[in-house]
């Protein structure tokens, strides 16, 4: 049996975090991203119960925004030393 070797420290990871400048610039923009308020053209209205008006965001719409962000079926999502979202 071989002793193991040492691993060196990998430039491309930052020492603090662990992760990629390639991985942190990804979480920063998708963490910009959810950041972000909706406009009114996102928003829907109903009269609810008791004369009140509500104000919600449609299903699809929800849908493609996440689709938008994260990719459809999650297809963005960072592998190796990157998280997953």
């Amino acid at each position: 049996m071989q002793p193991m070797q040492p691993m060196l420290p990998n430039p491309a990871i930052n020492s603090h975090t662990g992760l990629s400048a390639h991985t942190a610039e990804r979480i920063e923009r998708v963490q910009a991203l959810l950041a972000k308020k909706l406009g009114p053209e996102y928003l829907s209205n109903r009269q609810g119960g008791g004369g009140t008006k509500l104000t919600y965001i449609e299903g699809w719409r929800v849908i493609n925004l996440a689709n938008e962000v994260f990719g459809y079926n999650g297809e963005r999502n960072l592998h190796d030393d990157e998280l997953w979202l």
